[in-house]
């Protein structure tokens, strides 16, 4: 799926799930295994 592809209407349709995969992910960052989150950040 190319960005190009991406209309502006399906971008505002997706905000709110990517805003919540982004909430789960702070929580589980501060739930529990920060070392394997700097890991990836470095590649």
């Amino acid at each position: 799926m190319s960005v190009i592809g991406i209309s502006s209407s399906t971008i505002n349709n997706m905000m709110p799930y990517l805003e919540y995969f982004v909430q789960s992910m702070q929580i589980k960052l501060l739930r529990g295994t920060p070392v394997s989150i700097v890991q990836i950040d470095k590649h």
